[in-house]
């Protein structure tokens, strides 16, 4: 233990409580508990010889209790320290005596947190190193825990390593670019990091745990991606993200596309390379034709245009039409190309209907104004009564007016029907 190392850290002396305070013995409120966050207890420059008058257990931590010297509490100690010091009452205790108990204590705390820290998964020098320095142990503390836990071999950077590479490259498919990546951040020495990759980087089984993410990889991009050259790339920016060199990443590529029976990915002008072309493999992969998509994304709007028929607003039905395209894959340019060939269809179709007398066309015009305010009433005393339980009567009129507004219905419909329902004139509509 370095008797040079600074141990005051601040003027106030630490006060660890033996009783309750007051406020503990109000009425407790329902709610979560927190678990407190485990500082480090500092102790202020009030240090004075005298008698050790009192030793009491802690109430919030049976395991440790608390020493009063000369009437006056003086620190927290584990029971531990307590016995193996045979601490008692009765015994003096000098300043430099009070000092070496209370570092004892701060380095047990600090090697118990360490071990809690270390069983849940393995741990790094430099992450242990962190999560002490976060709960403001001094440094000296630190050295020696982390020593210590070196020597008994739980802190052990060259097998964390070794089993860290071995799992992301065998179990998770992961490339060495990004396991080294990994590592550094962690703190790991770089000579320690290159030797675990020079154990498992070159292993089959690790390559072929890569092959088997990136053909799941694949058969996802088959489904949502119909350009080509885009799914490839897709696939080639997945495996660098996973940390692959350049040369691996397009040898995978292409045995995957080779067992789909499609072009490998050297082929493709934008994508690898510009080797020529070998007449002895297949030819590259065709481009899907635009009249094609084109075909295939005005027989799904047709089919949706159909069920969208009960939509009022045009614009809302022209944008659900258009999200639903989206969501099949297809580019914004088609969507917006087929959206509008079957608007002006739909315009031609109305033209083309018989025409008709100006009085019949007003007396068509009117049946659908009464059909149209006769639906938003039925509607409107439904919600209304639905409603009832609204107090406010601005909540009850904004919640109705919210509901016919969802419904498609204009503002000229909806206000007059407020003013109905609000007089009471919808009680006997159903």
């Amino acid at each position: 233990m370095r008797s040079d190392e600074p141990y005051f850290e601040h003027d106030e002396p630490y006060f660890e409580p033996d009783e309750p305070t007051p406020s503990a013995n109000r009425k407790k409120r329902k709610r979560r508990k927190k678990r407190p966050e485990t500082k480090v207890e500092s102790v202020g420059p009030i240090l004075q010889e005298g008698t050790i008058t009192r030793i009491t257990t802690q109430r919030k931590d049976p395991t440790r209790a608390s020493v009063y010297i000369d009437g006056e509490f003086a620190f927290g100690l584990p029971k531990e320290v307590i016995g193996k010091q045979s601490l008692q009452k009765g015994q003096v205790l000098n300043t430099e005596a009070q000092k070496a108990l209370i570092k004892a204590d701060q380095l047990m705390r600090a090697k118990i947190m360490t071990l809690e820290y270390i069983s849940y998964k393995p741990r790094t020098e430099h992450e242990v190193r962190k999560k002490l320095k976060g709960k403001e142990f001094a440094a000296w503390i630190i050295n020696d825990v982390v020593a210590r836990f070196i020597d008994l071999g739980y802190i052990n950077d060259e097998s964390y390593a070794r089993a860290y590479v071995r799992s992301r490259l065998k179990n998770q498919g992961y490339g060495p670019q990004r396991i080294r990546m990994d590592l550094k951040k962690k703190g790991v020495a770089e000579d320690l990091v290159e030797q675990g990759l020079e154990t498992y980087q070159h292993d089959d089984d690790a390559l072929d745990t890569a092959k088997r993410h990136a053909s799941r990889r694949w058969m996802n991009l088959l489904q949502k991606e119909r350009d080509p050259r885009k799914r490839s790339k897709k696939l080639m920016d997945f495996l660098v993200r996973r940390g692959f060199d350049f040369e691996t990443t397009r040898n995978i590529l292409d045995e995957i596309k080779q067992q789909e029976g499609a072009a490998p990915s050297h082929w493709s002008d934008d994508m690898i390379s510009t080797e020529e072309h070998n007449p002895a493999q297949p030819p590259p992969e065709e481009p899907v034709d635009e009249e094609t998509l084109i075909q295939e994304a005005t027989v799904l709007a047709e089919k949706r245009w159909r069920r969208l028929e009960s939509e009022k607003n045009p614009a809302k039905r022209r944008k659900k039409l258009q999200e639903h395209l989206m969501r099949k894959g297809f580019k914004f340019d088609i969507i917006k190309q087929v959206t509008k060939t079957l608007e002006e269809s739909r315009e031609t179709e109305d033209m083309q209907e018989e025409e008709l007398t100006p009085e019949e066309a007003f007396a068509q015009q009117q049946a659908e104004e009464e059909a149209l305010y006769d639906e938003a009433r039925r509607l409107a005393a439904k919600r209304w009564r639905k409603l009832q339980s609204e107090k406010s009567k601005a909540k009850r009129r904004k919640k109705l007016q919210e509901h016919l507004m969802r419904k498609g219905f204009r503002f000229d419909v909806i206000k007059p029907i407020t003013e109905e329902a609000e007089c009471g004139a919808l009680d006997d509509v159903y």
